[in-house]
């Protein structure tokens, strides 16, 4: 009797490390503050995302997405929709922190950093999609015509026409009407104190591969 509950336990045991290894190579933790909903339902801590899997943020509401190698903080009013190894933005703004090359997608528009580490954003609002890179140098495919930016730099397009607006250096503004002026085009939070909480005390202290926190320690 002992040696086949043993046996029982061993098996559970291995089940559990495939199902964990399962998914960290297709899915990733998702870690919710405010409204947020996981393929319409809501997101409760802990959550997983996996390929396929669309999440939807509300007012006031941020995600972070953890997992080997990527992070993902997606703000209030935004849609994505989870793969493999990328992002699609559907609406809102997203920013994407890598070491393996995770892409993202907007549209017609392919963004993907050019040696596997960078970080950078895609806001979409309406017919227009913006990408700047904040670190690394970052290769965009827009159906067919390459656009490269380089950290501090940012290009604005049209997914109507799918033409290149603007590309300019972070702070400084280009004479478009493509451009918003007065500051910046978007805001994606990623303060400490604006991340959701951890669920547990490991995630809180040590940060993923790609050195951005995906959630925040408990008060």
């Amino acid at each position: 009797m002992y040696t086949g509950r043993r046996v029982v336990l061993v098996l559970l045991l291995v089940f559990a490390a495939a199902v964990t290894m399962v998914a960290q190579n297709s899915g990733a933790m998702l870690y919710a503050t405010g409204k947020v909903t996981l393929n319409g339902a809501a997101v409760t801590q802990g959550s997983s995302i996996f390929t396929g899997d669309r999440l939807v943020t509300s007012d006031s509401s941020l995600v972070s997405l953890n997992r080997s190698g990527a992070s993902v903080v997606v703000n209030s009013n935004s849609a994505i929709e989870y793969k493999q190894s990328s992002i699609e933005v559907i609406e809102g703004t997203a920013r994407v922190s890598t070491v393996n090359g995770m892409s993202a997608k907007a549209g017609q528009i392919a963004i993907s950093p050019q040696n596997q580490s960078a970080k950078f954003d895609v806001a979409r609002t309406n017919d227009q999609v913006t990408v700047s890179s904040r670190d690394g140098v970052v290769a965009i495919d827009d159906n067919g015509h390459a656009v490269v930016l380089q950290p501090g730099q940012q290009a604005t397009f049209s997914l109507s026409d799918s033409s290149s607006a603007a590309s300019s250096p972070a702070g400084k503004s280009t004479p478009t009407s493509k451009l918003l002026g007065g500051g910046p085009l978007y805001t994606i939070a990623v303060q400490p104190d604006e991340l959701p909480i951890c669920s547990n005390l490991e995630t809180c202290i040590r940060p993923s591969v790609s050195q951005i926190r995906p959630c925040r320690c408990k008060p």
